[in-house]
């Protein structure tokens, strides 16, 4: 009777154990896969290049759609853009990735503030950039280039692009 009382308890022990230890496991990986938000610094070609009116000046010939946008990481790609000559600098991209894009707006706009996150899950990274177009009362109802440089990012990161208009 002793060892029978001592095995079931020994088989209890042995399965909370396990218990245990797969709840731990569960738990760990779940926390491995937790999204992990990064805000990274946005400069642009204005502020490091010194281009004026780039909103204006430059265009993107790759598509006649007016939301479009591209992550370019060499000279070549940024060549193939339509630019403007006061606005084609050799571009430091061992530095710097360029997200570039349009957008169609339906007024005018004096300002375009960017915030660029990078999220991480597991080990697979991606981009989230928010557009923010001050918007003013000019009737004009420009495609509106905009563009941000970045820290230099791989080929092929999934990147998302949200607009916000303000007044």
């Amino acid at each position: 009777m002793y060892l029978k009382r001592k095995r079931l308890s020994d088989i209890g022990l042995l399965l909370s154990i396990l218990i245990l230890l797969s709840s731990c496991s569960a738990g760990s990986k779940h926390i491995e896969e937790a999204p992990i938000t990064q805000t990274l610094p946005t400069e642009s070609l204005e502020t490091i290049y010194g281009c004026t009116n780039v909103s204006f000046l430059l265009s993107i010939t790759a598509t006649t759609y007016s939301d479009y946008f591209i992550l370019i990481n060499n000279q070549e790609g940024f060549n193939r853009l339509h630019l403007n000559p006061s606005c084609s600098p050799e571009i430091d991209f061992n530095k710097y990735s360029l997200l570039i894009g349009t957008k169609g707006l339906n007024r005018g706009c004096s300002s375009i503030d960017y915030q660029l996150k990078k999220i991480t899950t597991g080990t697979k990274d991606s981009l989230f950039l928010n557009v923010t177009f001050q918007l003013n009362d000019a009737t004009v109802a420009p495609n509106v280039t905009w563009n941000v440089l970045m820290p230099r990012q791989p080929e092929g990161i999934p990147v998302k692009v949200n607009f916000e208009m303000k007044e």
